[in-house]
């Protein structure tokens, strides 16, 4: 949808739909209730960024998960970037590049592969 309206140059129905977006995400990130998920097989794009901004997610044995927008030129826009970046910033060590971290989750997000969400 959002690769459509950016072809017809749909502008202010592309950044309606983007703000929609990532104005849920905010709200299942922020909810005063618990969020969870259950990703089952393709939870690529969009399914992807809610699982990310879940407060827990049960995915199930074998979910293929990824941001694979950049498959087709576009960048996630739902907030999916900035978690896999923050949660690189929990697993970076001291004597560690900073860039390893990111760099392994950025290819993350060109590629959908099976993955847990934690």
């Amino acid at each position: 949808m959002i690769f459509m309206l950016a072809i017809d140059q749909e502008y202010d129905e592309l950044d309606m739909a983007i703000r929609m977006f990532q104005n849920t995400m905010m709200r299942v990130r922020y909810s005063a209730i618990p969020v969870v998920t259950a990703p089952h097989g393709l939870a690529l794009g969009g399914a992807c960024e809610l699982s990310l901004h879940s407060d827990k997610c049960c995915p199930a044995a074998e979910t293929y998960t990824g941001l694979v927008e950049l498959g087709v030129g576009l960048i996630p826009g739902g907030g999916g970037t900035k978690e896999f970046v923050l949660r690189a910033s929990d697993e970076m060590h001291e004597d560690e590049p900073e860039t390893i971290t990111l760099k392994n989750r950025f290819l993350s997000i060109a590629t959908a592969k099976v993955a847990t969400c934690t």
